[in-house]
Parts: structure tokens; C-alpha cells; sequence
């Protein structure tokens, strides 16, 4: 089921403003005063308003009959809790259009659906509809009250409002009805009852003229009750944002530099080191510190065991990712050499130019080494033992041999 019933119906999926559904062609409308239409004063006890929520696409979700709103004379408008109607259904997140109906049930409402739909024209503009007996028997009063809704019809009519009577099949499937004419009728001869035969009128029976064809989801059998649209329906979009789950997690505090235990046995606590501390200390061990904190890279080292091959190697080639492996340390070991043989032959040149060359040297090989993957990085820095299980052996930095 969609928003098929309005004639606006692609801008009302397109829009995601607050638009009103429109039910009348464009050149009925122009003929209204809507200042009709706007509401003075409203019972709200005889008004049942309801909400059937979309997806975005127009496909029919669910529906809430018994609407809670207040009607504010001041502005002449209608506060609804619409927040409370997507708890009310579970529906915690994500973006919806909410269609809202007003209107004054007149036989039967939504709990009881007194009508049965028995036949539908050709055309699908015409329907009969009788009354269950299941409902005669339960509200004896139906008669009573469908002589009254023919005196209503007969003075909405006489005051051009007859197409306000709607047909509420449930589900935002309503449909606006122009004309009708209600009928006692004797079932056994198939014909109108003669009021002077007690007990003759055995269906109560209502025709009724539609504005437009039928929606075709409804069908011959299905149920409805009779109402009067006291406001346009209108339609609007809703966003549902999640609140943020808290985080259940532990925060651990921050170390305690102020702790009286310092003179603890056995104690392997590591002391406070300073940038400059660390940078003095192998060359080797301040290139990487330098190049991990200000690579700008953010990345998570994965738990994989890089030892074997058949832990990471799934669609590339191994030998491939060895021989690059093998092209880059060549390459470092290179510049390493050449880099020594500078060191080694200040004498023989400018001082300047030798410094030059060989931060050109440096730059080359950081460069190289800050390209590594988790892997190269395994096969150039890792040393010690890669397992926690009792498995002897250790593995030591580059060159390793797999």
C-alpha cells in the first residue's frame, strides 16, 4: 500500500516538507473556499485522528488509530506527540512520513467495522455495502442511526459538503464518497422492504458514488465504517536519531607519579623517559620513533602471525612480496654504504656538500623504511619470540629467512 489516494503523491514523496494530501483534483480545489476548512473551535472527543507511517518510498509501515492531540484555538492548529507514537510502535531510528487523518466517525469506527463490502461496479466508483449482522445483533440502534446518516447525507448534500462522508477501510485506505443513498431491504425476495410487513427488513444496505475509482487494494468482503473528514489530511517527514549507547567500558586512571612506594623488591617499573632521552639513544631505534609519530598514519597493527605465509597471503603471490621486500633492503643497504663511504672520505671534499649528500642519503632510507607493510615491518624490525605458547625459538631482525 502507498500514498496512491492523493492526488500529490510524487511531490509527497519528493518533498520533505509538511504538505497537505490532496484528494480533489486540482480544478475541484479551485473551486473551494478553504477558508471553509479552517477549524474555529473543535470537540475533541468526537474527532479520532490517525497516523500511518511510510518509508520514504511511500510503502505502508504500520498505523496508530487513537492518536492523542490537543487543538490549540490561538493558532488554530492541532499539537500532536508524535515522538510517543514511534515508541508506541518500536520504531527507534531512521526516517519516515507520517500521513494524519482526521474525522468524526458517524456508523462504526475502526474497532467495529459495521460494513461489509459486497459489490463493486465495473468502473469501480459505485460499491454496495450492508450491514453485518453480527454488528445488528450487538448495536440494535443501527437502524435508528442509519435513518439519521440519510437525514445527514440528505443536509450535506443540500450544503455542498456531502463529499466530506468517507469510507475508512483501515490502513489510510479511505476514500471520499459524493453520493449515497441507504436502503432497507428484504434478502429473501431481493427487493426493497414494504414497511407496512413487520419483519420484512432483514439488510440494511448503503450505496455509495466515489469521487474516483476505488483503491485497487481493496476488495469485495473487506470491512468499513462510515465517517465524516472533518480536517485534510496531511503529511509530513520524520527524522529518528538513536540516542548514543553509553560506554560500558573500564577507563583505567592515569599512573600516580606521587606514590610513596618506591623502594618495592623486585620492582620492574619502567622509568620516566624525555623526548631528548629518546632521541639519544640508537640511531636506528630514533629513525623509527621519528617516522611512527609523524608518518600521520593512524593504523591498528592486526593480530596476524606473519611467520606463515597461509595467514595473509590469500589472492597476491608470496614470492612477489618477498622479491619487493628483498628490492627495498637491497636499496637501504645501498645507501647505508654509500652513506658510510662519506663519513669515511670527509677529507676529500667540501664539508658542506659531503652533509648535503648524505642527509639526501638519510632522507632516502627513512622513506623506504616508512613505505614498509606489517609485513616488511615483521621481516625488518621484529626480534624476540612471536608466541605466548610454549614453542622454543626467537626470531631476530632483518635478515630473517622464512
Amino acid at each position: 500500500m502507498s500514498l496512491d489516494r492523493f492526488f500529490n503523491r510524487e511531490e509527497l514523496l519528493r518533498t520533505k516538507q509538511r504538505r497537505e494530501g490532496q484528494t480533489l483534483t486540482t480544478l475541484d480545489l479551485s473551486t473551494i473556499s478553504h477558508d471553509v476548512q479552517i477549524p474555529v473551535q473543535l470537540d475533541e472527543n468526537r474527532i479520532a485522528a490517525e497516523a500511518h507511517i511510510y518509508n520514504t518510498s511511500g510503502e505502508y509501515l504500520t498505523s496508530d488509530y487513537n492518536v492523542p492531540f490537543e487543538f490549540s484555538p490561538r493558532y488554530r492548529d492541532l499539537l500532536i506527540d508524535i515522538p510517543s507514537l514511534f515508541d508506541k510502535k518500536d520504531i527507534l531510528n531512521g526516517e519516515y512520513k507520517v500521513s494524519l487523518a482526521f474525522h468524526s466517525p458517524l456508523i462504526g469506527d475502526i474497532n467495529t467495522l459495521p460494513f461489509f463490502l459486497e459489490e463493486i461496479s465495473p468502473d469501480r466508483t459505485e460499491l454496495k455495502l450492508t450491514v453485518k449482522d453480527s454488528y445488528q445483533q450487538e448495536f440494535p440502534a443501527v437502524r435508528q442511526n442509519l435513518e439519521q446518516f440519510k437525514q445527514i447525507a440528505s443536509f450535506l448534500k443540500g450544503q455542498g459538503l456531502l463529499n466530506n462522508i468517507v469510507l475508512n477501510f483501515g490502513e489510510n485506505r479511505i476514500v471520499q464518497v459524493v453520493n449515497v443513498k441507504t436502503e432497507c431491504r428484504d434478502s429473501q425476495l431481493d427487493q426493497a422492504c414494504n414497511p407496512n410487513v413487520a419483519g420484512s427488513c432483514d439488510e440494511l444496505v448503503i450505496y455509495c458514488k466515489l469521487y474516483t475509482p476505488l483503491l485497487d487494494n481493496i476488495q469485495e468482503t473487506e470491512s468499513c465504517f462510515v465517517a465524516f473528514k472533518v480536517l485534510n489530511d496531511y503529511i509530513t517527514n520524520f527524522l529518528l536519531i538513536p540516542e548514543e549507547a553509553a560506554d560500558s567500558c573500564r577507563l583505567l586512571r592515569g599512573p600516580n607519579f606521587d606514590t610513596p612506594y618506591t623502594n618495592l623488591e623486585n620492582s620492574n617499573q619502567t622509568g620516566v623517559q624525555y623526548w631528548n632521552a629518546l632521541l639519544d639513544a640508537n640511531p636506528d631505534t630514533k629513525d623509527r620513533l621519528v617516522r611512527e609519530i609523524f608518518s600521520g598514519s593512524n593504523s591498528v597493527d592486526l593480530n596476524v602471525d606473519w611467520s606463515s605465509f597461509e595467514n595473509f597471503i590469500l589472492y597476491g603471490s608470496a614470492e612477489e612480496r618477498l622479491k619487493n621486500y628483498d628490492y627495498k633492503v637491497k636499496l637501504i643497504e645501498y645507501y647505508t654504504s654509500q652513506s658510510n663511504a662519506l663519513i669515511n672520505s670527509v677529507g676529500t671534499g667540501s664539508a658542506n656538500s659531503v652533509q648535503s649528500y648524505n642527509l639526501t642519503l638519510s632522507e632516502r632510507i627513512n622513506r623506504l623504511k616508512g613505505e614498509f607493510d606489517p609485513f616488511e615491518k615483521f621481516l625488518y624490525y621484529k626480534t624476540g619470540s612471536d608466541f605466548t605458547h610454549a614453542v622454543t625459538g626467537s626470531l631476530t631482525a632483518a635478515p630473517k629467512y622464512i
